[in-house]
This record gives structure tokens, C-alpha cells and sequence, in this order.
């Protein structure tokens, strides 16, 4: 919608999105879990120098997406947890080779000057500059989803 690459490069790239993340992990290595009723703050103390586990998504105050090694997530331990029914660890650095395969689909990818602003989810920040696109975009395939955040920029 804001113009920075062509329909069919977009549908294209999200499709391969979708598939180097499918096959990023070993089918059963990873999970995610939807944290309820505690801060992010907490949270982030909690996961703090804890291997294997991050934070995947920061939906809304009250609801944090955890997600990674599957033991880790199983064990890093919350008031209430509810385990996704998830085919994989989105969102965790058990995604960077999905985020390394999108990198190489961008060398094909024409991008355009942008139209409209829009929000990244990867840092809740306003991009008006089609450069940082790939990298942003790349980068969001193994990091947290700033929902929240963006809502928030966006207001």
C-alpha cells in the first residue's frame, strides 16, 4: 500500500517468506506460548540471559508472545501460559536462515520510493526512507513483533 515494491514483488516475497520460515526449525525443536497478566518489563527480566527463549510478539499490555527452544519456553516459567498451536518458533533466532533466504529474494526485488510513511513492527518506528525496507523487513523474520508499540506510533 505504501509503494515500495510492486504487487506481484510483494505477494512473492511474503509466499517466500512464508516458506523459509515453515522450514527454518526442525518440525517439533520450537514453540510459543501466549504469557497472560504480566508486565513486559517482568518478562523481559525473567527471559534476561535465559538461552533459547524471547520474546516473539508484544500483542497488547497483559498478552506477551514467548517463543524458541521448546524446553526453554516450556521452562521459563509465568503465573499463565497458554501454549500456541504454532508449527513453529516464529519470531526467535531459530528464524535468522529464514530471514538469510528473504535477504537473498530482495537482490530481485525493485524498491520504490514510498507514498505514505508506514510503521515497522520490528522497532514501532515511522520509515519514510525505502532503503531501510529489506533490512527491516529481514530482520523482523527472527525478532520481536512490536505490535503494541506500533498501535501506539501510529496513534
Amino acid at each position: 500500500v505504501a509503494g515500495g515494491m510492486c504487487d506481484l514483488d510483494a505477494i512473492r516475497t511474503v509466499r517466500s517468506r512464508g516458506i523459509f520460515m515453515e522450514h527454518a526449525a526442525p518440525e517439533g525443536s520450537g514453540a510459543m506460548s501466549a504469557v497472560l497478566g504480566m508486565d513486559a518489563e517482568v518478562i523481559e527480566d525473567v527471559l534476561n540471559g535465559r538461552e533459547g527463549v524471547s520474546i516473539a510478539n508484544y500483542n497488547c499490555p497483559g498478552q506477551i508472545v514467548i517463543t524458541g527452544e521448546a524446553a526453554a519456553v516450556a521452562e521459563a516459567g509465568a503465573r499463565r501460559v497458554l501454549p500456541l498451536k504454532v508449527s513453529g518458533p516464529f519470531h526467535s533466532p531459530m528464524m535468522r536462515p529464514a530471514g538469510e533466504e528473504l535477504a537473498k529474494v530482495f537482490a530481485g526485488v525493485s524498491m520504490n520510493p514510498l507514498k505514505i510513511p508506514y510503521v515497522a513492527n520490528i522497532n514501532a518506528e515511522v520509515i519514510t526512507d525505502c532503503g531501510r525496507i529489506e533490512g527491516l523487513l529481514v530482520e523482523q523474520v527472527s525478532g520481536s513483533v512490536r505490535w503494541q508499540q506500533s498501535v501506539e506510533t501510529m496513534i
